[in-house]
């Protein structure tokens, strides 16, 4: 049964809810007053209930400021009881004047021993109640104005509400020593574990040789790739979004120099081993026909998410980020590529790349997925004699070198020199976390845009369907392809 103190303010409950002035207004006296209750008695909740609540999360702002001297008290190490909170109350101003002491005593008679857990998710899912009331009136004011532009109207609103449901159970970033340690320890032993397995911690790429100094990408993690034009770049990032989708995590591919049709064509090539150029040109035999179609079905149930929009704004990369952690829980994040950002106002280039550079990290830091970004270098690698690029080299911004945790150069010699195979050269120059290496001589089909050897199974003849009727021996179809690459 639930008590009100104060029933001419707090007015007849409605399905968990108060109408004040004629207005709902979402609150529970009762288990707000057993949380601070509750701790009291057993400051050693506190540990649980500190990393669920704040004191914003409190409809009673008084109630919100003693709980905010609770945290203050715990996080500090020292007792949070009745006393020692009292101490801190009776010598703040704005406390004493508020007879905070008071409802204190009050909130210390509410203490069942039991259920703190159910009390503080009462509390929770209330606060939830009334920022959801206030931001839908919100927009509704900012809808309602001519000015209004509907599609930045959109991307705000469903930022904001997928912010509220990211943060609910996730504002706290403060640990203590003790859990820190333990966290730790975990996180070191997983990576002891999958490395004696011969898995990947994080995201893998699915070559092997990248995956073995990194340890694939890893959760907030800003990775940067960047190479001179026609390196393969862009090759380079559909074969981790197309391996780590095939390892059951999903993936959002943000294209903003290819159309997301030129995007899937590059995956189907991928898998099926039909050169790509055949595939814009409708050069196809039947058995390639048959392949892409066989493939594609496997493709397609993929967990990638494609976005193709040209000149997206940062605001609308980090509102469509939470739109795809909401929608398929995207574990990686891939941006193709930087320079086509649509800037926030800045008085220089460097100052606009920087901003891109720290709202790009800041997403990865917030949805607790690594974030890959594709970059162009500068033009001075091509005055040099040597064209190996050097991390100084990256375009417009020291702030990328500076933000990112990993950066990949990629470099092709067969570029400046078509005497040599045409093999990847992967220059780990930046690494926080692990060691700067150099991985050289990377196989590379660019005809179907496949790097490395891990995936060459992708679409090999074991797969094909042996009912499916074909016209054409697949080393016939292997050798067209091969004579038919203008490079």
């Amino acid at each position: 049964m639930m008590m009100w103190r104060n029933s001419a303010q707090t007015g007849k409950p409605l399905k968990g809810g108060l109408r004040i002035n004629g207005k709902v207004v979402y609150k529970n006296d009762d288990a707000e007053a057993s949380v601070i209750g509750n701790c009291l008695d057993n400051p050693m909740k506190m540990g649980e209930v500190a990393k669920l609540l704040t004191p914003k999360h409190f409809y009673n702002p008084q109630r919100g400021r003693i709980f905010g001297v609770m945290l203050e008290l715990w996080d500090a190490g020292k007792s949070v009881g009745l006393i020692t909170v009292n101490g801190v109350i009776q010598s703040r101003s704005e406390c004493r004047e508020a007879k905070d002491e008071e409802e204190l005593r009050y909130c210390s008679s509410f203490c069942t021993g039991l259920y703190v857990n159910k009390y503080h998710e009462i509390v929770r899912n209330m606060y939830l109640r009334r920022q959801i009331i206030l931001r839908l009136e919100r927009s509704i004011t900012k809808f309602s104005e001519d000015s209004a532009d509907v599609d930045e109207f959109l991307s705000n609103h469903i930022d904001e509400f997928l912010t509220l449901r990211l943060h609910v159970d996730n504002n706290r970033y403060s640990m203590n020593t003790g859990d820190l340690n333990d966290r730790t320890l975990i996180e070191i032993e997983n990576c002891v574990h999958a490395r004696r397995e011969g898995a990947v911690v994080g995201v893998p790429s699915g070559i092997d040789e990248l995956d073995v100094i990194t340890g694939g990408f890893r959760p907030e993690q800003f990775v940067v790739i960047a190479g001179r034009p026609s390196m393969g770049k862009s090759d380079l990032v559909i074969n981790c979004a197309v391996n780590a989708a095939e390892k059951d995590h999903p993936v959002l591919f943000i294209s903003l120099e290819m159309t997301a049709v030129e995007v899937w064509v590059r995956v189907l090539s991928l898998r099926s081993n039909v050169y790509r150029g055949k595939q814009f040109n409708g050069n196809l035999s039947e058995y390639e026909i048959k392949m892409l179609r066989q493939k594609g079905k496997v493709a397609k149930e993929l967990p990638i998410m494609i976005v193709d929009k040209p000149r997206m704004k940062l605001s609308e990369i980090r509102a469509t980020a939470l739109e795809a952690k909401h929608r398929i829980g995207a574990e990686l994040m891939i941006l193709d590529y930087l320079g086509l950002v649509d800037p926030p106002k800045a008085y220089s280039r460097e100052q606009e790349v920087a901003r891109i550079s720290a709202g790009l990290k800041g997403i990865a830091r917030e949805l607790q997925i690594p974030v890959i970004a594709v970059s162009q270098l500068n033009r001075s690698v091509e005055s040099r004699q040597d064209k190996r690029p050097y991390l100084s080299d990256l375009r417009d911004s020291g702030a990328l070198e500076q933000d990112a945790d990993l950066v990949v150069l990629i470099f092709r010699e067969n570029y400046y020199d078509r005497s040599k195979p045409d093999n990847l050269d992967l220059d780990i120059c930046k690494h926080r976390n692990g060691s700067i290496e150099l991985i050289k001589g990377l196989p590379y089909n660019r005809g179907i845009g496949r790097i490395g050897g891990v995936q060459a199974a992708a679409g090999s003849q074991s797969d094909i369907n042996p009912e499916e009727e074909v016209s054409e021996p697949v080393n016939m179809m292997l050798k067209e392809v091969d004579e038919q690459l203008p490079f």
